[in-house]
């Protein structure tokens, strides 16, 4: 694998790593907070942490950040298909990497 590739797999393994902490961050707080509020904050949180996602390495990867995005760019041919194995199994070792953390 290139260095520019490698590049742009350890970009989106690091945006889809960071993605459920915008969603499951706000629901472990204290009870105190209503369940809608905690709701509502992870809906904020999380289009907030897309766009800061888009700018910190949309230059580099072009920010997917979910298999089914890198799929759907495959299909409409606006994405290389030779990139996608290796994309899909950044996004899903993110993903994984935060569960385990979680």
């Amino acid at each position: 694998m290139s260095s520019d590739i490698a590049k742009k797999c350890v970009a989106e393994l690091i945006g889809t790593f960071w993605l459920p902490w915008a969603v499951a961050a706000p629901l472990s707080w204290p009870r105190p907070f209503p369940r809608s509020r905690r709701l509502a904050r992870c809906f904020v949180r999380l289009r907030a942490h897309v766009l800061t996602m888009a700018y910190a390495i949309g230059h580099i990867s072009g920010c997917h950040l979910n298999p089914a995005v890198t799929i759907g760019l495959t299909a409409g041919r606006r994405f290389p298909s030779n990139l996608i194995v290796p994309y899909i199994v950044a996004q899903v070792a993110g993903a994984i990497l935060a569960a385990a953390i979680l």
